[in-house]
């Protein structure tokens, strides 16, 4: 199998190891319920799944995706009654 087909989301669907997906499914489950809303949608999809390698590939791009924007923040500023900063959640 080249490189190539590994970045496609669809080229395979090889069984992979089932805990480590569930590991990742779990964990990025609580994020989305806790404090990132903006991963919910994608989340909800992939936890309906359990083995192929195609969604565990979108869900490392979810991490990924999460890595880059560790330092975005809403911010609550009391004197103005209300956020000052938006999300890039939609």
């Amino acid at each position: 199998m080249s490189q190539d087909k590994d970045k496609e989301l669809d080229s395979s669907d090889d069984a992979i190891e089932s805990k480590d997906y569930q590991e990742i499914i779990r964990e990025l489950l609580y994020l989305s319920n806790r404090s990132r809303p903006d991963i919910t949608f994608a989340m909800s999809y992939l936890s309906q799944f359990n083995t192929e390698r195609r969604h565990y590939i979108m869900a490392k791009k979810i991490l990924c995706y999460l890595s880059g924007i560790l330092n975005y923040k809403l911010r609550y500023d009391r004197e103005q009654g209300g956020l000052n900063r938006s999300s890039d959640a939609s």
